[in-house]
């Protein structure tokens, strides 16, 4: 496993703007992980709170590659670089 892929120690000040949300659900709980390609920052809520948030700069090509497989038909995602 990868552990070089995400800036633990940095921060960017920028507001996101969600292009791909994934959603996990268990029982009563539900995590979601919203990415912005625009910053490559991701945000975690669990149950509608925010958990945290880190920086994917190093992992962008990779994500960007999965979500245009995983949303073949939508133009926006398409664009992504």
């Amino acid at each position: 496993m990868r552990t070089d892929i995400y800036e633990w120690d940095s921060a960017k000040g920028c507001l996101i703007m969600p292009g791909m949300a994934v959603r996990f659900t268990r029982g009563g709980m539900q995590l979601e992980v919203v990415f912005c390609f625009e910053c490559d920052i991701l945000v975690t809520y669990l149950n509608g709170r925010e958990m945290g948030s880190e920086d994917f700069d190093r992992a962008h090509r990779a994500l960007v590659a999965v979500t245009k497989e995983l949303f073949p038909n939508d133009a926006e995602i398409q664009k992504l670089k």
